[in-house]
């Protein structure tokens, strides 16, 4: 590290990854508190199924639920079995690719959920609508896509 990166870091260029680190966990962490124990499901269970519900037909393939958790296939795979094991979602075949499957929630997950969705609103709406106006949730959504975006596209250089 030079005195050019000290300097940059001094003057505030790593606060905004930070900011949005320390949101993401804070938030995260007041859904496991407030939302999570409702369900009776894990943190990643409760993720899972909530990602499956919002999905066109309750149905996401398994290298779609790790892009969108955040984690690698194999445990994502680890999950899903998990989530079969306890009756929430089901593996079954691709309708659009009979070589490949998908993950489907079950009416017990649906279940779940019911019990799961109320609280988790109840979190989002103490953390997020009780403290930002509509205006600023809506520029918040449009940042953090924006960044997200780049992020997903961004390429160490390979020198």
């Amino acid at each position: 590290m030079d005195r050019k990166d000290k300097a940059r870091i001094a003057d505030g260029a790593l606060l905004p990854s930070g900011a949005l680190l320390e949101a993401q966990t804070a938030v995260a962490d007041a859904i496991q508190r407030g939302a999570v124990p409702a369900s009776g499901l894990s943190p990643a269970l409760a993720d899972l199924l909530t990602r499956l519900f919002l999905a066109p037909e309750n149905r996401l393939r398994g290298v779609d639920i790790a892009r969108q958790l955040a984690i690698t296939p194999s445990r994502a795979s680890r999950l899903i079995d998990r989530a079969e094991a306890a009756g929430v979602a089901r593996r079954g075949i691709d309708p659009d690719d009979r070589r490949a499957q998908q993950v489907v929630l079950t009416e017990k997950g649906r279940e779940r959920l019911h019990e799961f969705i109320p609280a988790l609103l109840g979190v989002v709406d103490a953390v997020v609508h009780e403290e930002l106006s509509e205006a600023e949730r809506d520029t918040l959504v449009d940042l953090l896509r924006r960044v997200s975006r780049r992020a997903r596209r961004y390429r160490p250089d390979s020198d």
